[in-house]
C-alpha cells in the first residue's frame, strides 16, 4: 500500500534556557519540550492498496489501515520531536553553542556565548536574547567595551538585532596578534578562485613569463598598528593613525616575490540602506592609501617605480568594483524558504540595527505539500 499523509498540525510548547557549553565555563542556549500535541485525522491520510481487490473489501482495510495509520504516526512523530529537541539539537547548542575556532586567523576563536539567560517582558510583548560577539587570539584576548545597545524598542519592527562595532574591534586586534592571513587560501575556499601567475600579469606585466604561465601565487596579509573601526549615524569607516599598515606578500613555488607595505588605508562609507529589490547597500564616499613600502620586489624588468604604478591601478580597479557591487546591495538571503521584503536597516553611534515584521505571508512561505510513503508493500 501508499500512503499520503496531505497535512497535519502540531502545537509545541518549547522552553528556552541555557546550559554550561561543552569545555568551557561560559553559557550556550539550551530547550526543553514542555508540551508537544500532533493533530491528525482519517481525512488528511490518503491510501492505494496495491493488487486486485473487490471495493467492498478494499474500502473495509483502507478504514483499519487510515486509524492504525494516525495513531502510529501522531505517536511516533511526538517522540521523534521530542527527542530532536531535548536531545540532538541540545547535544549540539552544548558543543556548538558558545564559540567556534576560525580558519581566517591561525588559532583565533570566535566567542558567541550568551552573556545571560534569554528574557521575555512582563507583558509578554518580546523576547530577547544577548550574545557576546568577540573575536581573540587563544591567551591573548583584548578587554574592549561595547557600546550600550537597545534590549526592544516599542516602536521597531517584530523581530530586531542589534550589531554592535565592538566584533570588528576585536577581530581587528585579533588580526594584528595572528599570523599573516592565507588571502589566496580564502579565496579559493569562499568563491573557488585560485589566485595564478596570469591574474597578476594582468596587472604587474611579464610575471607569468617570469614564473611561468598557470602557476598558483600565495597571498598573504598582515596587519599592524592601531586601526580602529567605527559605525556612525553617518556610515561607518576604518581609521589607520601613523605607522598602521598592511603588508601584503606574494609567494610563487614557495618562496616570496613580492611583499609591500599598503600604509595607513581608510576608507568611510554612507548610511546603510535597503533597495527597493530587498538588498542591503553601502556607498563608499572615500578610501585612501597614503603611501607604499616597498620590502621585497623579485619580479626582473620591473622597476619600483613602475610596480608603484601597477599596484595603485589594480587598488583603484578593486575599489571601483567593491563601491559598484556595495552601490547595488547584497541580497538578503532567505530563512527556511522564507523570502523577506519588509527588512529595515539603520545605522547609529556603534551599531547597526537590522529589522523585519512578521506577517502571514512569511509564514506561508514556509508552509510546501509533503507526500511521505509510509507503507509500501
Amino acid at each position: 500500500a501508499n500512503v499520503t499523509v496531505k497535512g497535519l498540525g502540531m502545537k509545541a510548547d518549547v522552553q528556552v534556557s541555557t546550559q554550561v557549553g561543552n569545555g568551557t565555563t561560559e553559557l550556550a542556549p539550551a530547550l526543553k519540550m514542555i508540551s508537544n500535541d500532533v493533530t491528525l485525522t482519517t481525512d488528511d491520510i490518503d491510501i492505494q492498496l496495491k493488487g486486485n481487490f473487490p471495493s467492498s473489501i478494499a474500502n473495509i482495510l483502507i478504514g483499519i489501515f487510515k486509524k492504525a495509520i494516525v495513531n502510529e504516526v501522531a505517536t511516533e512523530l511526538k517522540a521523534q520531536v521530542n527527542n530532536i529537541v531535548n536531545v540532538v539539537i541540545n547535544k549540539d547548542l552544548k558543543n556548538y553553542g558558545t564559540h567556534l575556532s576560525l580558519k581566517v586567523f591561525d588559532g583565533a576563536v570566535f566567542d558567541y556565548s550568551l552573556v545571560d539567560m534569554p528574557k521575555v517582558a512582563a507583558d509578554g510583548s518580546f523576547a530577547g536574547v544577548g550574545v557576546n560577539g568577540t573575536v581573540y587570539m587563544t591567551g591573548k584576548q583584548e578587554k574592549l567595551t561595547p557600546v550600550k545597545i537597545p534590549v526592544h524598542l516599542a516602536s521597531g519592527p517584530d523581530v530586531q538585532v542589534y550589531i554592535t562595532d565592538y566584533i570588528i574591534k576585536t577581530a581587528i586586534l585579533t588580526a594584528e596578534q595572528a599570523p599573516p592571513m592565507d588571502l589566496a587560501k580564502i579565496l579559493k575556499g569562499l568563491l573557488n578562485v585560485t589566485v595564478t601567475t596570469d591574474m597578476i600579469a594582468k596587472y604587474i606585466p611579464g610575471f607569468n613569463k617570469t614564473f611561468g604561465s598557470g602557476k598558483a601565487v600565495g597571498v598573504t596579509l598582515k596587519t599592524t598598528g592601531d586601526f580602529d573601526f567605527n559605525f556612525k549615524t553617518t556610515g561607518c569607516g576604518l581609521t589607520a593613525p601613523k605607522g598602521s599598515n598592511f603588508t601584503v606578500g606574494m609567494q610563487v613555488d614557495g618562496a616570496e616575490v613580492i611583499n609591500m607595505d599598503l600604509m595607513e588605508p581608510t576608507f568611510t562609507t554612507g548610511p546603510a540602506f535597503v533597495t527597493k529589490d530587498n538588498k542591503v547597500g553601502f556607498k563608499i564616499t572615500n578610501w585612501a592609501v597614503q603611501g607604499l613600502g616597498i620590502n621585497t620586489l623579485k619580479v626582473p624588468g620591473v622597476t619600483p617605480q613602475q610596480f608603484a604604478a601597477d599596484i595603485n591601478k589594480l587598488l583603484t580597479d578593486a575599489m571601483t568594483k567593491l563601491t559598484a557591487v556595495l552601490a547595488a546591495g547584497i541580497q538578503i538571503p532567505s530563512v527556511l524558504g522564507v523570502h523577506f521584503t519588509d527588512v529595515t536597516i539603520t545605522s547609529n553611534d556603534g551599531y547597526l540595527g537590522l529589522g523585519l515584521s512578521i506577517s502571514r505571508s512569511h509564514l506561508k512561505q514556509a508552509r510546501s505539500p509533503a507526500k511521505i510513503d509510509l507503507i509500501q508493500g
